[in-house]
């Protein structure tokens, strides 16, 4: 083999060798962003787990749509009760102011 021939095929394996060089380089850091985002979405992963679990615990505490409508009804006749017991009280402190000068007069 002639030295001119020797020097090309060294230089081709060194170009090939700083480009396969290069590819792994690549191929690293590709690599590590790709881990970097699977641990992103493990987190994120967890994180909805974590929420979907808080969520079916709410519901399962939430009182039943029944129970929730009868409370509602409970307090709209709180409500009517006590307005009518005001208007009950307010009539017999009338009759009150009434009937006082009658009763002093006798």
């Amino acid at each position: 083999m002639s030295a001119s021939r020797l020097s090309w095929l060294s230089l081709a394996l060194l170009a090939t060798a700083f480009v396969t060089g290069g590819a792994l380089i690549v191929q690293r850091r590709e690599a590590e962003a790709l881990r970097v985002e699977i641990q992103l979405l493990r987190d994120a992963q967890r994180r909805l787990e974590s929420e979907q679990a808080e969520r079916r615990r709410l519901l399962a505490a939430q009182a039943p749509a029944a129970e929730v409508e009868r409370l509602r009804a409970d307090r709209a006749a709180l409500v009517r009760l006590r307005a009518e017991i005001e208007s009950l009280q307010a009539d017999a402190e009338r009759k009150a102011r009434v009937e006082a000068p009658a009763a002093a007069r006798r």
